[in-house]
């Protein structure tokens, strides 16, 4: 699997720490994960319970419209 474009050397490291670490993330999600946090943002938008157990990121269940506003402003 290729990183996602922008990923660097640092974004992969953390990503294959995350993945090692969190049980029920797979690769593509841990990388994602890495470069959210490496780059600063404290939330993601995703069903995927996964993301739940990480520190550092806030997972935000696009159903939750309360929630999703909240990001919004």
């Amino acid at each position: 699997m290729a990183p996602p474009p922008g990923a660097g050397p640092d974004d992969v490291q953390r990503g294959i720490d995350l993945f090692e670490t969190h049980p029920g993330l797979d690769v593509r999600d841990a990388v994602l994960a890495a470069l959210a946090i490496n780059r600063g943002i404290d939330a993601i938008l995703a069903t995927d319970r996964a993301f739940d157990g990480i520190n550092d990121l806030e997972r935000v269940d696009p159903a939750d419209e309360q929630a999703v506003a909240t990001l919004a402003s």
